[in-house]
């Protein structure tokens, strides 16, 4: 994947589209997050949920590891794109497909 190529660069840190600067560990916890996100979605769709199912299941499936870490910041808030992201992969992976 991309972001795992951008892991295998040498470099210290990352700066994010919201807060502040991280450390380059963070590019690990991002791709999990996409990861995850996609495995979580194409599942769900699988299994016959709707868009709006997926948006609150896996909005909660995933808040336990992801929320605390995306919610720092007023931008970009876990809660507040969990909805957006996974109909962005509903419609560019599983509709798509």
């Amino acid at each position: 994947t991309t972001l795992g190529a951008v892991e295998k660069l040498d470099f210290a840190y990352i700066i994010p589209g919201h807060g502040d600067v991280q450390p380059k560990s963070h590019a690990a916890f991002f791709r999990g997050y996409i990861s995850d996100l996609i495995v979580a979605v194409k599942k769900a769709s699988s299994d016959g949920a709707t868009l709006a199912e997926m948006q609150t299941k896996i909005g909660d499936q995933l808040a336990g590891k992801y929320e605390a870490g995306m919610s720092k910041y007023p931008l970009g808030r876990y809660r507040d794109r969990i909805g957006q992201n996974v109909e962005m992969v509903y419609k560019k992976v599983v509709q798509k497909a």
